[in-house]
């Protein structure tokens, strides 16, 4: 059996990207900040940073066809 896989190679090598550093946006009266974007990991996946206050959250949802993680940095999840 032949296995063939796509590479893409990323747009950028590696970077280091600190706290509060990266493309901020907002949704929801929330700010996202993106760490890095599926074009510079040659789309295999994305990663951004949502500082949320205690008790505070997106609302429940689902996005077709896109798998996520979530870390809790600091805090109680």
């Amino acid at each position: 059996m032949t296995t063939h896989s796509l590479q893409i190679p990323p747009t950028e090598g590696v970077r280091k990207i600190g706290a509060g550093q990266g493309e901020h946006f907002d949704i929801a009266d929330s700010r996202f900040t993106w760490k890095a974007k599926a074009a510079d990991t040659g789309y295999a996946f994305a990663i951004y940073e949502l500082p949320l206050d205690p008790g505070k959250g997106v609302p429940l949802h689902a996005l077709a066809g896109v798998e996520r993680q979530l870390i809790n940095g600091e805090g109680v999840a």
